[in-house]
Protein backbone atom coordinates (compact mmCIF):
# COMPACT_ATOMS: atom_id res chain seq x y z
CA UNK A 1 0.00 0.00 0.00
CA UNK A 2 1.23 3.27 -0.81
CA UNK A 3 1.07 6.24 1.19
CA UNK A 4 -0.39 8.51 -1.06
CA UNK A 5 -0.63 7.01 -4.11
CA UNK A 6 -4.32 5.73 -5.22
CA UNK A 7 -5.56 4.58 -7.95
CA UNK A 8 -5.25 8.24 -9.31
CA UNK A 9 -3.39 10.73 -7.71
CA UNK A 10 -3.85 14.04 -9.24
CA UNK A 11 -1.45 17.30 -8.02
CA UNK A 12 -1.18 20.86 -9.11
CA UNK A 13 -4.28 22.20 -10.73
CA UNK A 14 -5.05 19.36 -13.49
CA UNK A 15 -8.05 19.20 -15.24
CA UNK A 16 -9.50 15.83 -15.53
CA UNK A 17 -12.71 14.09 -17.02
CA UNK A 18 -13.78 10.71 -16.35
CA UNK A 19 -16.63 8.83 -17.78
CA UNK A 20 -18.15 5.58 -17.04
CA UNK A 21 -15.24 4.12 -15.17
CA UNK A 22 -14.77 1.67 -12.54
CA UNK A 23 -12.46 2.26 -9.29
CA UNK A 24 -12.84 -1.09 -7.20
CA UNK A 25 -11.11 -2.53 -4.10
CA UNK A 26 -7.99 0.27 -4.02
CA UNK A 27 -6.30 0.88 -1.11
CA UNK A 28 -4.46 4.00 -0.15
CA UNK A 29 -3.92 5.79 3.61
CA UNK A 30 -5.64 8.64 2.22
CA UNK A 31 -8.24 8.46 -0.33
CA UNK A 32 -8.27 4.80 -1.84
CA UNK A 33 -9.63 5.28 -5.21
CA UNK A 34 -8.42 8.80 -5.60
CA UNK A 35 -6.09 11.38 -3.86
CA UNK A 36 -7.27 14.96 -5.30
CA UNK A 37 -4.78 17.76 -4.35
CA UNK A 38 -3.93 21.57 -5.20
CA UNK A 39 -6.75 22.85 -7.09
CA UNK A 40 -7.27 20.55 -9.33
CA UNK A 41 -10.94 20.63 -11.66
CA UNK A 42 -12.23 16.91 -11.17
CA UNK A 43 -15.44 15.78 -12.82
CA UNK A 44 -17.24 12.51 -12.91
CA UNK A 45 -20.17 10.90 -14.50
CA UNK A 46 -21.72 7.68 -14.48
CA UNK A 47 -18.45 5.76 -12.50
CA UNK A 48 -18.44 2.97 -9.60
CA UNK A 49 -16.92 3.84 -6.75
CA UNK A 50 -16.61 0.57 -4.70
CA UNK A 51 -14.84 -1.53 -1.89
CA UNK A 52 -12.00 1.14 -1.76
CA UNK A 53 -10.13 1.25 1.43
CA UNK A 54 -8.24 4.19 3.21
CA UNK A 55 -5.88 3.41 6.28
CA UNK A 56 -6.78 6.41 7.53
CA UNK A 57 -9.12 9.33 5.84
CA UNK A 58 -11.31 9.46 2.82
CA UNK A 59 -12.42 5.75 1.94
CA UNK A 60 -13.11 6.58 -2.01
CA UNK A 61 -11.94 9.90 -2.06
CA UNK A 62 -9.67 12.42 -0.34
CA UNK A 63 -9.88 16.20 -1.65
CA UNK A 64 -8.06 18.69 -0.04
CA UNK A 65 -6.23 22.33 -1.07
CA UNK A 66 -8.73 24.06 -3.19
CA UNK A 67 -9.56 21.22 -5.41
CA UNK A 68 -13.50 21.20 -7.12
CA UNK A 69 -15.14 17.72 -7.98
CA UNK A 70 -18.15 17.19 -9.49
CA UNK A 71 -19.88 13.54 -9.87
CA UNK A 72 -22.82 13.26 -11.07
CA UNK A 73 -24.85 9.78 -11.53
CA UNK A 74 -22.42 7.56 -9.86
CA UNK A 75 -22.38 4.62 -7.41
CA UNK A 76 -20.37 5.18 -4.12
CA UNK A 77 -20.78 1.36 -2.39
CA UNK A 78 -18.98 -0.43 0.31
CA UNK A 79 -16.52 2.03 1.06
CA UNK A 80 -14.23 2.23 4.27
CA UNK A 81 -12.15 4.40 6.06
CA UNK A 82 -10.33 3.62 9.70
CA UNK A 83 -10.29 7.00 10.91
CA UNK A 84 -12.72 9.86 8.39
CA UNK A 85 -15.35 10.08 5.23
CA UNK A 86 -16.17 6.36 4.50
CA UNK A 87 -16.37 7.83 0.30
CA UNK A 88 -14.97 11.70 0.86
CA UNK A 89 -13.17 13.08 2.78
CA UNK A 90 -12.96 16.82 2.15
CA UNK A 91 -10.57 19.62 3.82
CA UNK A 92 -10.11 23.10 3.09
CA UNK A 93 -6.77 24.77 4.08
CA UNK A 94 -6.58 27.99 6.20
CA UNK A 95 -3.83 29.25 3.98
CA UNK A 96 -5.78 28.37 1.00
CA UNK A 97 -6.89 31.17 -1.17
CA UNK A 98 -10.24 29.45 -2.14
CA UNK A 99 -12.29 26.35 -0.36
CA UNK A 100 -12.13 22.95 -1.68
CA UNK A 101 -15.40 21.98 -3.76
CA UNK A 102 -16.98 19.29 -3.94
CA UNK A 103 -20.78 18.73 -6.19
CA UNK A 104 -22.49 15.10 -5.68
CA UNK A 105 -26.08 15.12 -7.81
CA UNK A 106 -28.19 11.67 -8.94
CA UNK A 107 -25.76 9.38 -6.81
CA UNK A 108 -26.76 6.19 -5.18
CA UNK A 109 -24.87 5.89 -1.48
CA UNK A 110 -24.76 2.48 0.37
CA UNK A 111 -22.63 0.57 2.71
CA UNK A 112 -19.96 2.95 3.20
CA UNK A 113 -18.43 2.99 6.72
CA UNK A 114 -15.88 4.10 9.06
CA UNK A 115 -15.98 3.79 13.09
CA UNK A 116 -17.09 7.52 13.34
CA UNK A 117 -20.68 8.19 13.09
CA UNK A 118 -19.77 10.28 10.27
CA UNK A 119 -19.67 7.70 7.08
CA UNK A 120 -20.27 9.70 4.33
CA UNK A 121 -18.30 12.65 4.30
CA UNK A 122 -16.10 14.50 6.73
CA UNK A 123 -15.87 18.16 6.26
CA UNK A 124 -13.74 20.86 7.44
CA UNK A 125 -14.27 24.61 5.97
CA UNK A 126 -15.06 23.35 2.17
CA UNK A 127 -17.82 24.14 -0.02
CA UNK A 128 -20.22 20.91 -0.59
CA UNK A 129 -23.35 20.56 -2.93
CA UNK A 130 -25.42 17.27 -1.72
CA UNK A 131 -28.85 16.87 -4.10
CA UNK A 132 -30.74 14.28 -5.58
CA UNK A 133 -28.72 11.47 -4.26
CA UNK A 134 -30.11 8.11 -2.97
CA UNK A 135 -28.80 7.47 0.36
CA UNK A 136 -29.26 3.90 1.91
CA UNK A 137 -30.03 2.70 5.65
CA UNK A 138 -26.79 2.18 6.08
CA UNK A 139 -25.61 5.78 4.88
CA UNK A 140 -25.69 7.60 8.05
CA UNK A 141 -25.44 11.50 9.04
CA UNK A 142 -22.84 12.21 11.73
CA UNK A 143 -22.09 15.85 13.70
CA UNK A 144 -20.02 18.18 13.61
CA UNK A 145 -19.28 19.59 10.14
CA UNK A 146 -19.81 15.78 8.76
CA UNK A 147 -22.29 13.99 6.75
Amino acid sequence: MSHWRSAIYAYGKANLTIESSFFIDNTASYGGAIMDREGNQLSCNRCLVEYNFAEIDGGAIYADYGTHEKWTDSYFLDNQAKHCGGVFYVISRASQLEATKIEVTNSVFSGNTVPLPANLMNLNNSDVYFGANKLAESSTVGVVGSI
